[in-house]
């Protein structure tokens, strides 16, 4: 199943396949007894609640002394089948202000829950006491009410309207949600000068996609003005259900999403909102803090001190990094932008990404290094598409330095990164590099840039005294792995150090994050005998089970980052005993070899060895790809149930 990621720029009337018979046609406030006597949902009978229908209206309305507004009316019909669906009588509305005195209002706001009371339909209104207002943050805030008398069977529905100034980007219109959706259908009625474009993405067909140009004329003054109208619709989406190997929910989930292109008022200067990679890489560096960083040398005292005796690009670059590491904190928030001059960050010590990442940027540009910003999206926060300039596809900023003659991005947020390596939540797709001069957009591919590394060492041996085996181990980690585990260890150290299976536990390189880390112990190890032979796995400690499970996938695989995982394990032949059987020799592969697998056996005298060699080159896989992928994993841990088998020496 290909994602559908289209993108329509409206411009004249573009013509579509049309299916109007198809619209669903629902009453508010009238709700049938059939709806109510539903014991399940018929396309999913496991589902705790469905939307029957939801519809959204979004059209321009012109105020005097205002200009135009977006209001958008919205309703809602949810059918509940069991408690557990109780939360969705709960209901949040967003709305957005700028900061400037533009807010968002809500302005009709109905809700009712209908029951089945011995036959009779029983309705309940939503009370305006339920209805009050929070403040999220400084831009943000929500309009919260529970509808009454939520019961297994019951059907609610609630319509409101939001009345908003911000025509810059519409909000995005989500088909799908967690439950089950019967019907969904957005109408969006826009004059004609303004051109929008309007990108499509999911995974599921639409049932109704319609444009026109409206028959009625309107007037704006002494201009006459038609409207452009869309309509889209889809039927019986499954619940949006999240997987393993998946980025954020906003990368999957059916909708249309909305950015203003171009208005051309009558009688005023066309204005493009949406230009090129050049000319939004050259707004943001007007209307931003870094066109001011970049302008005034602030911290040439601390570079000075900090190079004064390097004489390479390299040594002053790790120099720089290092001290802007350990003597700044990040405050938790991503951003594409500082919110803080040099000079202001300097005295706060704490800031947002980027305010971390411009001082880096600056200091370096101080010593002499090329560099620029360099933006990128986090996966929480969604995937970019290089083909659409819009700078709300970013919420960060990492550092890209030429240092040497080679191409270095740096991330100094974390002070466990290593120099040359970026949080792992930045290794999402492709970086835009911020250089102000250069003609042509550059893209750096980020997600190449994560590599898991990990090294397990296992040798095993009888011990004759306790008649039992032992296994000496010993794992290294490198790159990713390597910054995961040190977390890991460095807040559960005391509970490691404390577990019975676990003798003789040693940390090597744990607190330097520019070499491996190692750990070594020693641990028991299960054999099974029966009869005279003797069975023992020696892949007990790679993948135990197949993380794709399910017959089916509706989205992507994402692993995040690429992997090498390298396994050898070494077991010393009991005093008489021979091997009667090893494990098969294994070359397994997926199409393209983006995964591949193999593993060897051998025996050496009175030692036996075992080599398996996993890595994952290709970090996303399509759901086509799902089911060979699928069989490959089943393939591997097959293979991996394989035993060493000993039998008794009968030559002795």
């Amino acid at each position: 199943m290909r994602k559908i990621f289209t993108l329509l720029l409206i411009a004249g009337i573009p013509s579509f396949f049309t299916n109007s018979t198809l619209a669903q046609s629902i009453t508010f406030g009238k709700v049938t007894a059939e709806e109510l006597r539903q014991t399940h949902y018929d396309k999913d009978s496991t589902a705790a609640a469905a939307v029957l229908y939801e519809n959204g209206e979004t059209s321009f309305q012109y105020l005097d002394n205002i200009g135009f507004r977006v209001v958008t009316e919205h309703t809602v019909r949810i059918k509940i089948y069991d408690k557990a669906a109780y939360e969705w009588g709960n209901v949040k509305i967003p709305l957005y202000n700028d900061g400037f005195n533009r807010t968002e209002v809500y302005r009709r706001l109905d809700g009712f829950v209908y029951n089945l009371e011995n036959g009779m339909i029983q309705r309940d209104e939503l009370e305006k006491e339920a209805v009050y207002e929070e403040d999220i943050n400084e831009y943000w805030r929500e309009i919260k009410f529970a509808l009454p008398n939520i019961k297994e069977g019951c059907v609610l529905e609630y319509r409101y309207t939001v009345e908003s100034p911000f025509l810059l980007k519409l909000d995005d219109w989500k088909f799908q949600r967690n439950i089950p959706v019967k019907w969904s259908e957005y109408r969006l009625t826009v004059p004609a000068f303004y051109q929008y474009m309007i990108l499509k993405q999911g995974y599921f067909d639409l049932e109704i996609q319609e444009v026109e140009l409206d028959k009625n004329e309107h007037h704006l003054g002494n201009y006459t003005y038609q409207n452009m109208k869309f309509h889209w619709a889809m039927k019986d989406l499954p619940a949006y259900e999240h997987e393993e190997y998946m980025t954020t929910r906003e990368d999957y989930i059916a909708k249309v999403m909305f950015q203003l292109s171009k208005v051309n008022y009558p009688g005023r200067r066309v204005k493009d909102y949406m230009t090129n990679w050049p000319q939004l890489i050259e707004d943001l560096m007007d209307i931003t803090h870094y066109g001011k960083n970049f302008k005034k040398d602030v911290t040439e005292d601390i570079v000075e001190e900090l190079t004064a005796s390097l004489t390479t690009e390299q040594a002053k670059a790790e120099a720089i990094y290092t001290y802007v590491q350990q003597n700044y904190a990040w405050n938790d928030r991503y951003a594409y932008a500082p919110s803080l001059t040099i000079r202001q960050f300097l005295k706060a010590k704490e800031g947002n990404s980027s305010d971390i990442n411009a001082l880096l940027l600056v200091m370096l540009r101080e010593a002499g290094i090329e560099a620029y910003p360099a933006l990128v999206s986090t996966k929480d926060h969604g995937a970019i598409t290089t083909k659409f300039p819009l700078l709300d596809q970013f919420n960060s900023a990492l550092v890209y330095a030429q240092i040497d003659g080679q191409g270095y991005l740096l991330d100094a947020i974390d002070p466990d990164l290593p120099f040359g390596m970026i949080s792992e939540p930045c290794l999402n797709g492709y970086a835009l590099v911020a250089d102000e001069d250069a003609k042509e957009e550059q893209w750096l591919n980020v997600t190449q840039q994560g590599l898991d590394f990990e090294d397990t060492y296992i040798f095993l041996q009888l011990d004759e005294e306790q008649q039992a085996y032992t296994a000496q181990v010993r794992e290294s980690f490198r790159e990713y792995s390597a910054i995961k585990a040190r977390k890991v260890i460095l807040q559960n150290k005391a509970q490691l150090e404390q577990n019975a299976e676990m003798k003789d536990l040693a940390f090597l390189n744990l607190e330097d994050k520019n070499k491996p880390l190692i750990i070594t112990y020693n641990t028991s190890y299960e054999a099974e005998a029966l009869g005279d032979l003797i069975y023992i796995n020696p892949y007990e400690r790679i993948i135990q089970e197949n993380p794709f499970n399910k017959p089916e996938r509706y989205y992507p695989v994402n692993f995040g980052l690429r992997k090498v995982h390298r396994y050898n394990f070494t077991f010393m032949l009991p005093e008489g005993y021979v091997v009667d059987e090893l494990p098969e020799d294994v070359s397994l592969s997926t199409p393209q070899k983006g995964i591949t697998y193999s593993s060897m056996s051998k025996v050496n005298g009175s030692t036996v060895q075992v080599s398996a060699l996993l890595q994952l080159s290709k970090v996303s896989y399509s759901v086509e790809e799902y089911q060979e992928l699928r069989s490959f994993y089943a393939e591997m841990i097959d293979k991996q149930g394989q035993n060493i088998v000993l039998k008794p020496d009968k030559t002795e």
